[in-house]
């Protein structure tokens, strides 16, 4: 758990701007186009590369047919690598079949990018595919990196195509559906996940899926958790086979749709937490040795669900995922609030009971007229050591609850009567990431 024990007066430490990490960072990229400036500042964190989607491929007929989509344009100098989707793919291509996909593929790019590698998404793999894969190595002049689920590495033909290639990209964090149809995250260890590449001289990339999923799906990457976290908007649960699911008690727009009552979304999502928690695994892996990561993909800027791409990028520069909470009283004489506030650009989890504030006193009582901004208030008592609730009898301690605290969101309480203006008041406090890590703080006021 993290323990941030923090006194009265204490000043927040300087935030580091190093990159978290010295692996190999790739970023691949949805449909926003990527400035100069995006670009450079991507770099300045650590990100060696980002990727983009040409199109799909369907290699199951007599010769390759290439649906192209639209690119981002991607400004700075920044490293590009083209991903190509292959849906469909037969037994027995020829290398000239290589040469026709390429002549395509790089017609499209004209000019305007000039990749550094090929990452060939490839959901079947059939037992011949190694010498098409080297043909289209040869000919666009540059690695070709397959990229596979986890699911994938028991198959034969898959590990010898890993291993004609030297290199792969396995997906095995985050909505993996989202990228791959059916493919969902395994519980596994990493180390037990990736087992059968040891052996094969190849140091594999792991991706990390961050775009969120939800049912129903809304079209986009969507907006920050908090309004549906109000308590008189929706009602919380673990339900459905993603991480929440918010049902609606009065009508809310969110994320583009309007939610009418009675309806619900369910959702998963990668944060910075996770992300941290999935990079550290990956980096204490020692067979296979891992080479880096591939982060799918990059989100927008703003307070988006998960993280947004502020978030990310002050995530691999070396700040966060956990946070100092702000917490500070507002007092006129006998009567407090007290404040909790989030200046990052990180979030907490969402939990009814996970993150809090509290007030307590050494002698006399408390009386509390609302919560007011905060999700929930519950009495209690330190009396006897430690908290604990109270239904009833005199009450010398608060404690407010806040299901989740959002990028830069501030709340505070209703007013809190105290014995005197001349009270001691001890506060406590505790926030908690989507990791189960705590950042615990005690003052006396």
């Amino acid at each position: 758990m993290l323990g941030l024990a923090i006194g009265c007066g204490a000043e927040p430490a300087p935030a580091s701007v190093a990159p978290v990490f010295s692996n190999r960072s790739v970023v691949w990229l949805g449909s926003s186009d990527l400035d100069s400036d995006w670009a450079d500042r991507l770099a300045a964190a650590g990100v060696d590369e980002v990727a983009v989607t040409v199109g799909a491929v369907d290699l199951g007929g007599a010769s390759p047919v290439v649906r192209l989509r639209s690119r981002p344009s991607i400004g700075g100098a920044i490293p590009v690598a083209v991903v190509l989707h292959i849906d469909r793919v037969r037994s027995g291509q020829e290398p000239g079949t290589a040469r026709s996909l390429w002549q395509a593929v790089s017609s499209a790019l004209d000019g305007s990018v000039k990749p550094t590698e090929i990452l060939l998404d490839l959901p079947t793999v059939p037992p011949d595919m190694s010498p098409f894969v080297e043909a289209l190595s040869r000919t666009a002049g540059m690695r070709v990196v397959p990229v596979v689920t986890v699911a994938q590495l028991q198959q034969r033909p898959v590990l010898e195509l890993i291993q004609s290639t030297k290199s792969t990209v396995v997906l095995a964090y985050g909505s993996l559906a989202d990228v791959r149809s059916g493919a969902t995250a395994s519980v596994l260890p990493l180390s037990e996940q990736l087992a059968p590449l040891a052996g094969l001289g190849v140091s594999p990339r792991v991706g990390v899926v961050l775009e969120p999923r939800t049912i129903p799906p809304i079209g986009s990457w969507g907006d920050d958790l908090n309004p549906l976290c109000d308590p008189e908007s929706a009602r919380i649960s673990t339900t459905s086979e993603l991480d929440r699911t918010f049902s609606f008690t009065r009508p809310l727009s969110w994320s583009g749709v309007v939610w009418k009552p009675g309806s619900s979304v369910a959702v998963r999502w990668t944060d910075a937490a996770r992300l941290d928690a999935a990079l550290r695994e990956i980096t204490t892996l020692t067979v296979p040795d891992v080479s880096g990561w591939d982060l799918i993909s990059l989100p927008p800027p703003g307070n988006r669900l998960g993280m947004g791409r502020e978030a990310l990028l002050a995530y691999l520069s070396g700040e966060g995922p956990a946070f100092r909470p702000e917490v500070r009283l507002e007092r006129s004489g006998q009567s407090v609030r007290v404040v909790l506030a989030n200046p990052s650009r990180f979030s907490s989890a969402v939990s009814t009971y996970a993150t809090w504030v509290e007030l307590a006193v050494q002698e006399g009582a408390l009386v509390v007229d609302s919560k007011g901004e905060f999700d929930r208030i519950v009495l209690g008592s330190r009396r006897r050591g430690g908290w604990h609730p109270l239904a009833g009898g005199a009450v010398d301690a608060v404690r407010l609850f806040e299901t989740y605290l959002a990028p830069g969101e501030e709340v505070i309480s209703g007013p809190v009567r105290l014995p005197s203006s001349r009270s001691r008041l001890l506060v406590h406090w505790s926030v908690t990431l989507s990791t189960g890590e705590a950042m615990t703080g005690v003052a006396e006021y």
